[in-house]
């Protein structure tokens, strides 16, 4: 019987070698690193979280590059709903697996519980997973809670507090923060605009804080466009730039317009449009790698069943600026289907789904097929203890630290 067992321990130790030879890397005798991360590619992303706290070495593999992008890389290919619900204890956030080929006895979407983040608000969409925000932090030397930004993902609960932007200390400022990422040079980058309102809304300080360089510090950038301020939970990145919607002074009225930010230049632009932007106009990634808005008809500030067309705007040209436009007229069975309901566009799946919800009746969401020209409404299970939400769209988990 001892000798049977030594026979399986040697067993054991020759095929652990024959791992290690074929390994490219491993470290002190342990399972080699291309193992471990096969490995670890199949828990979920909360076990990840947990395995970070077992050992110095655990925590160096899946902190490595190639670890995390291969990890985002599998989580891309089954995108998910991401819904932010909110009250007086800050943001909640549920995820589910995003639908596909809806048919008139769709069940009702299941939303699984994530993280918490308490005393937060000003959310802005994810990229890659992470989410920018506002929220109250005890930073260092200080007694009391202050108000900074936060980059938080939802899917771990693991957060970066940033430090406070710099500012004139005389004056009365908001601050409003987008994230972005370049895909070339693998940077996040945060943008923070400072707005005074003496007179005018106007924004009179820009600053870029780039994560994962050591120290985080704010670097003031030169902006030359002139308008008064950007709008909040606007902003969408793709391919490396970050688009927004802003209030600029017209010939007789401030308008919207959408600006662009490069994030590898750290250059602005305005985007031109050759059409007045409503209040419904919606900044969405198109076929995942296009901008593209998305708007109801220009006298309606909310989508509702009084409306009767969808506009689809796609930039062509981002060199001329060249848009293709589309217009949608929807079905009869449209006003049934929302009635009094006053809805946002969440976005688009593919090139023929349009989401649209209603913020504070976190029950359900509505899908309006364009090449069918078919209008379904889906229920939502697990947020009704909540009465403002919203949800984004291919949604997908980071494991990413900074």
């Amino acid at each position: 019987m001892r000798s049977r067992q030594l026979h399986n321990v040697s067993e054991d130790r020759v095929t652990l070698s024959r791992r290690n030879k074929r390994s490219k890397t491993s470290l002190n005798g342990h399972i080699p690193i291309d193992l471990l991360i096969e490995i670890f590619l199949k828990l979920p992303v909360k076990s990840i979280a947990t395995c970070r706290s077992v050992s110095k070495f655990w925590t160096y593999v899946l902190g490595r590059q190639d670890f995390t992008e291969l990890f985002l890389t599998k989580s891309s290919s089954r995108p998910q709903l991401l819904f932010a619900c909110a009250n007086d204890n800050g943001y909640f956030f549920f995820s589910s697996n995003q639908p596909q080929n809806l048919d008139e006895n769709s069940s009702p979407i299941a939303a699984y519980p994530l993280t918490h983040v308490p005393k937060s608000r000003d959310l802005g969409p994810p990229i890659n997973g992470l989410v920018s925000l506002r929220g109250e932090r005890i930073l260092k030397g200080r007694i009391r809670p202050v108000d900074v930004s936060i980059i938080y993902n939802p899917s771990t609960g693991e957060s970066l507090t940033l430090p406070k932007t710099n500012m004139n200390r005389k004056k009365i400022y908001t601050v409003t923060s987008f994230l972005g990422y370049d895909p070339i040079e693998k940077q996040y980058k945060v943008l923070s605009m400072n707005m005074s309102y003496e007179k005018h809304p106007k924004c009179e300080g820009y600053q870029v804080l780039t994560l994962g360089t050591g120290k985080l510090s704010w670097r003031m950038i030169k902006c030359c466009l002139n308008y008064q301020h950007p709008l909040k939970n606007s902003e969408i990145c793709i391919n490396g730039v970050l688009y927004y919607l802003a209030m600029v002074n017209g010939s007789s009225w401030p308008t919207r317009a959408v600006v662009c930010f490069d994030i590898r230049s750290e250059m602005f632009n305005f985007m031109e449009v050759y059409r007045e932007l409503s209040y419904t106009t919606t900044l969405i990634n198109y076929n995942n790698g296009k901008l593209g808005m998305l708007m109801g008809q220009e006298a309606h500030k909310t989508i509702s069943g009084i409306c009767r067309s969808f506009e689809l705007w796609v930039l062509e040209d981002t060199v001329k600026h060249e848009w293709s436009k589309h217009v949608y007229l929807l079905p009869p069975l449209w006003k049934d289907a929302v009635a009094n309901t006053r809805l946002y566009f969440a976005g688009m799946i593919g090139t023929s789904e349009i989401v649209l919800f209603r913020p504070d009746e976190p029950l359900c969401v509505f899908y309006y097929n364009i090449d069918r020209n078919t209008i379904k409404r889906v229920g939502i299970r697990g947020l009704e203890a909540f009465k403002y939400f919203r949800i984004f769209l291919n949604h997908v988990e980071n494991v990413k630290l900074f």
